[in-house]
């Protein structure tokens, strides 16, 4: 099952799907200038930590390899995800939710 990150972001954000596209694209050029500078210094391996882990990207012989480590939060989140079978992204909206109607009830009080 494949899912599109930036569509869910932008319903969750209310940022236009085009602008985290731009950012996206940003984020690739980066990268890309990030290995430039190890191809400069005679290297043929880099990393790149992403916060929600760090992507290793060899380059040899024309030939790219990718390894993705993803970081201690991230991977705890997923355990718990797996094992508790809840997601946190409900469990955050659900508590969001029941915080702004609170508030619109004390407001109207």
């Amino acid at each position: 099952m494949e899912q599109n990150l930036i569509k869910k972001e932008s319903t969750l954000t209310t940022i236009n799907e085009k602008y985290l596209h731009k950012l996206s694209d940003i984020q690739i050029y980066i990268m890309n200038d990030i290995v430039e500078d190890a191809l400069l210094s005679g290297e043929t391996e880099t990393s790149i930590d992403l916060d929600i882990g760090v992507l290793t990207i060899r380059f040899e012989d024309n030939d790219l390899r990718f390894r993705f480590k993803p970081s201690a939060k991230f991977e705890e989140s997923l355990i718990s995800t797996i094992q508790n079978k809840q997601n946190p992204l409900t469990l955050t909206l659900e508590r969001t939710l029941v915080n702004k109607l609170l508030s619109i009830y004390k407001e109207l009080i």
